[in-house]
């Protein structure tokens, strides 16, 4: 091993171990967290159980609970024979409500969101009301199970209503939780109906039902239950990490590789949710334990934890370049006085061997005639540009509403248009989405972010493509260089919550970054950012961009840190290219006039960059501004 070598496999190392000892300090926590929930509800369920007509000591119970065999015939009986049932049933109960809210509330993205406001609870009342009342049975020879099969049908028959008219054309998260609240009215009313015809007896029972109580809690149903959790929480925790990463933002998760459409129409008919009657449970928004007030349904209503992946080198070419404080002119060759310098002095990504062979400058994109509308309004309308050159950036360039956004969203699989896109001569349509994912990497402009996660985290979390349930050091160690490149490692174990514009706008380029893409597509990075973060963050794309040979496209309002930055420009205008070509070629007083509607003046300054300077609007006012009143 050479010496140059040795040093790049020792400067991982050192970034991995960094890398360890901040996700051990998050992991750290969160065990911890964990533990103490666990040991309070030890100490609440001791508690629980002396509690009673017959009143146990704390220490009694504990021990009776440890070595039953000790205890007195009565005090077993008490403990393990009456009380225990019914405290573990109502573990049991919450443990199902919370995994249900945790995941409705991500998936729907409303706190608000349970099997009560979407109405699966009141359809599987009313399903046992029907056997309670009318004897009606759904399934035949239900025997014992009647009640039980008939809530759990009807409570199916509304998840499924949910999922069929989810999708159809238009339908929003909003008109989902809409659409379950008009479900608890709808059956709210035919129980009502049933209770009105009831008899005295059967009435007693469905509001029994209803209200729910523990106190006919068994051995073997608990065990009933306990498969139930031991069979859907497994379906919960494989889909951890895709609802973390929809926790960021629908086009975030989109640009992951998720479709966040189908995993909503999955989780509307997903619930931990079964018939309660004769002391079975259901899933209620109320609780009654036995002589005791009713309890408010406890749903987890915060992110689910991040499983990390192993993640590999980029199948094109491998992970290239250390990025190092030295002058380079590979993001405009054509400028060789220009210094870009990657602040902070760190490796970004992966080092590999000094005697490997470069990355080839394979991958190329370009569209044909690409046209998209939203509903009735065309928003591209022929958009063509030629193959882009790897290794330099393409600043595009437009006024709003131009289609620069929708045509970054083309590009990156998130919408479906008409015409063609070219992945390296490949049609964007011939490739699935994981394979989108791991070629494009998408910065949406706007990010919105719910996750209670840190910032250590969410990078993390940018490379799920192959994500498991192990953090490889391979992930470690990328995830540090990033923040490290950035300079934003101080953040690591901050909570994205406490971030501002800024730091969050930061947090993004770093997941757009961390994920190695061929093809980076960066919808105004600079927006949200101070002028010398500008310049810094848009050094190190230069660097990445000239290092990695990679294409990236940079949608940008700044004309002047466009001209400073980019090789190439597209100027979008009212949803079709308007020109293209360098600086020099389209930067123009003409264009800032029919595109921006501006009057301006382009002159180049001392370095050779082009300066634009706006001088007037174009555009006569409709209104003219009413004179000021004389005194």
């Amino acid at each position: 091993m050479t010496t140059d070598s040795a040093a790049i496999q020792s400067d991982g190392e050192v970034t991995a171990s960094r890398g360890r000892d901040i996700y051990r300090q998050i992991t750290g926590r969160k065990y911890l967290t964990l533990l103490c929930l666990v040991a309070t509800l030890c100490g609440t369920l001791v508690l629980d159980i002396s509690l009673g007509p017959a009143r146990l000591g704390l220490w009694e119970v504990a021990s009776t609970i440890i070595m039953p065999g000790s205890a007195e015939v009565t005090t077993r009986v008490i403990v393990w024979d009456i009380r225990m049932p019914i405290a573990l049933m109502a573990v049991a109960v919450g443990a199902a409500l919370s995994i249900a809210g945790a995941e409705m509330q991500t998936i729907l993205n409303n706190p608000l969101a349970s099997p009560f406001t979407l109405g699966i609870s009141a359809a599987a009342g009313f399903g046992a009301a029907l056997a309670l009342v009318l004897g009606l049975s759904i399934i035949p020879f239900a025997g014992i199970f009647l009640v039980s099969a008939n809530a759990f049908i009807f409570a199916m028959l509304a998840s499924m209503t949910i999922f069929v008219l989810s999708g159809l054309r238009g339908v929003t998260v909003e008109t989902m939780v809409l659409l379950g609240i008009a479900l608890v009215f709808l059956f709210s009313a035919l129980l009502a109906f049933l209770q009105y015809i009831a008899s005295e007896q059967a009435l007693q029972q469905v509001v029994f039902w209803t209200l729910g109580s523990l106190v006919k809690a068994t051995w073997p149903k608990i065990g009933i239950a306990a498969v139930v959790l031991l069979l859907t929480t497994p379906l919960f925790v494989k889909q951890v990490w895709t609802l973390t990463a929809l926790r960021l933002g629908d086009d975030k998760a989109h640009s992951l590789g998720i479709n966040v459409r189908k995993l909503r129409l999955q989780g509307a008919h997903f619930r931990v949710d079964s018939g309660r009657g004769r002391g079975g449970f259901r899933g209620h928004h109320r609780l009654r334990r036995a002589g005791g007030p009713p309890r408010r349904q406890d749903s987890g209503g915060g992110g689910p934890a991040l499983l990390p992946a192993h993640v590999g080198h980029n199948r094109r070419h491998p992970a290239v370049g250390s990025f190092h404080c030295q002058q380079d002119d590979h993001a405009r060759g054509d400028l060789p006085h220009r210094d870009y310098h990657v602040f902070g002095g760190g490796a970004l990504l992966p080092q590999p061997d000094p005697g490997q062979e470069e990355a080839a400058l394979v991958m190329k994109l370009s569209a044909k005639d690409v046209h998209f509308s939203y509903g009735s309004t065309a928003v591209l309308k022929g958009v063509t540009i030629e193959d882009t050159a790897p290794g330099k950036i393409t600043a595009t360039i437009g006024p709003n509403a131009a289609g620069k956004t929708t045509f970054f969203k083309c590009i990156a699989g998130l919408l479906k248009p008409q015409g063609t896109i070219l992945l390296d001569g490949v049609d964007l349509r011939d490739f699935s989405r994981e394979e989108i994912t791991r070629h494009v990497s998408y910065l949406p402009q706007e990010s919105p972010v719910n996750a209670v996660l840190t910032v250590f985290e969410a990078v993390l979390l940018a490379r799920k493509h192959t994500l498991s349930w192990r953090v490889s050091d391979d992930d470690l160690r990328s995830a540090t260089q990033v923040l490290e490149g950035l300079d934003i490692e101080e953040l690591s174990t901050r909570f994205l919550n406490e971030l501002s514009g800024g730091q969050k706008q930061m947090v993004s380029i770093a997941q757009a970054l961390v994920r190695e893409p061929e093809i980076l597509l960066l919808d105004e990075p600079t927006s949200s950012l101070d002028l010398q973060r500008q310049m810094e963050v848009l050094d190190l794309i230069a660097r990445v961009t000239a290092e990695r040979g990679i294409v990236t496209l940079i949608s940008m309002h700044d004309l002047n840190l466009a001209a400073r930055y980019a090789s190439h420009f597209v100027v979008m205008s009212q949803g079709a290219v308007y020109a293209s070509g360098e600086a020099d070629e389209v930067l123009t007083p003409g264009m800032l006039r029919d595109v921006y509607g501006v009057n301006a003046t382009v002159l180049a300054s001392t370095d050779g960059i082009l300066q634009v300077t706006p001088l007037s609007s174009v555009r006569k006012r409709r209104h003219p501004v009413p004179a000021a009143a004389s005194v």
